[in-house]
């Protein structure tokens, strides 16, 4: 088993809890705190020491591994014995599985198990994320990929053109409205038909006669507002 660890990473090997061989841990110095990851793998045939176990846990914590166990916390149908154990320390510490239910084993009939589990300190919870990978590099096990604090950049929306309304030639838009709204434009007998055309004409003359903020950016948005301002009856 082995925890690669990247060159820039500022971290310290931790000692390897009593009778539990299998297990490796590091304690990773972050701007303001630590990270402390275990890396674990427990044989199905080798009995497991519940009190160096606990020991794991404990405030910004990661635990990850090959347990070889079965439970509906991280997605099996049918929990087994071994289990229980991991149950319960989840449950005493207050910690959190983050597995997404996606099996991590396959066998080699074909069938899957979950059997490769992450747990995080309830701090984290909230902000840990975790995804299988498709590819295999050739093991029985998918590769799972824990993200921690992950943040999408912010990009600002444009912001939509508006109308200047204190800088509006209210004069010239009432003139333009009257001469544009006629009885001709609103001759169909179709109500919906008669609403599109005049919405069309107040738009226009709004173009018209009052200035917008960001010149030069679709229009569309802001007319869609003027459109939802108006209510006409069938």
């Amino acid at each position: 088993m082995l925890t690669l660890i990247k060159n820039s990473i500022n971290f310290t090997p931790l000692p390897t809890p009593a009778r539990m061989e299998c297990i490796i841990t590091i304690r990773i110095k972050l701007e303001d705190s630590y990270l402390t990851v275990s890396n674990i793998y427990l044989p199905l045939d080798t009995a497991v020491d519940r009190a160096e176990l606990n020991k794991l846990f404990g405030p910004h914590t990661v635990i990850t591994g090959d347990i070889n166990a079965k439970s509906r916390l991280w997605g099996t149908p049918v929990p087994d014995e071994r289990c229980l154990m991991f149950e319960e320390l989840v449950d005493i510490n207050n910690a959190s599985v983050i597995n997404a239910g996606q099996p991590t084993y396959q066998h080699c009939n074909g069938s899957c198990s979950h059997l490769d589990v992450s747990i995080v300190s309830g701090s984290l919870g909230a902000r840990s994320n975790w995804t299988v990978l498709t590819n295999t590099l050739g093991s029985d096990h998918s590769p799972t990929v824990i993200t921690i604090n992950e943040r999408s950049p912010f990009i600002e929306a444009d912001r939509p053109p508006r109308f200047k309304l204190s800088k509006a030639d209210w004069a010239k838009f009432k003139r333009t409205s009257n001469e544009k709204i006629t009885a001709e434009v609103m001759a169909s007998d179709d109500s919906e038909e008669n609403a599109r055309r005049i919405t069309e004409s107040i738009i226009e003359a709004a173009d018209r006669c009052i200035p917008q903020s960001k010149a030069g950016q679709s229009n569309r948005l802001q007319h869609k507002h003027v459109e939802r301002c108006l209510r006409f009856d069938k």
